[in-house]
């Protein structure tokens, strides 16, 4: 990955906040999705190619990262048995970190995975995304732009598929 110059995109968010169906949605990698602690339990990798040219059609090819989600109070050897998939967040050039927008503990939930990642070292920008807006009411979402309006964010259905063309615009100025 290194030699080619390819970019790599670490997924990164707390359990249950759709990491795989968004690396499923991206890649149409067709990874395990499901609504259970720990389904994912090593790292998915898929490829992913974004036009950086419309005119030309060239782009970027994109390799992303879907790693296990994180919990609160994780046990520090948990979170060492773990440390093999969460490398793989500190080694990407930038983070995807995917939120549940209809959980009514959001805002726990971003603080929880961000002092993992600053446990881990995983300090590179991220882009907040906001998953299932389709499960969330339009105040819940206007408070959440609100809160988080100087973040790099964007609101999203992977369900719905809506919100995708922002995220690739995202996607496409952190790696040109």
């Amino acid at each position: 990955r290194k030699k080619k110059g390819m970019p790599t995109i670490g997924i990164v968010g707390y359990t249950n906040a759709g990491k795989s169906s968004l690396l499923n949605a991206l890649t149409n990698k067709g990874v395990l999705a499901e609504n259970k602690l720990f389904a994912t339990l090593g790292t998915n990798v898929g490829k992913c190619y974004l036009i950086t040219n419309p005119e030309t059609g060239l782009g970027k090819e994109v390799l992303l990262n879907d790693t296990i989600g994180f919990i609160r109070d994780l046990p520090p050897k948990l979170v060492k048995s773990f440390s093999s998939t969460l490398e793989d967040s500190i080694e990407s050039d930038f983070l995807l970190h995917v939120i549940d927008a209809s959980d009514p503990f959001v805002d726990e939930r971003i603080e929880v995975v961000h002092k993992v990642l600053s446990d881990i070292g995983a300090h590179q920008d991220k882009i907040l995304v906001f998953n299932k807006i389709d499960k969330a009411d339009e105040e819940r979402i206007a408070q959440l732009r609100e809160k988080y309006s100087d973040f790099n964010c964007v609101f999203i259905s992977v369900k719905e598929g809506k919100g995708f063309e922002e995220l690739r615009g995202k996607l496409i100025e952190k790696v040109k």
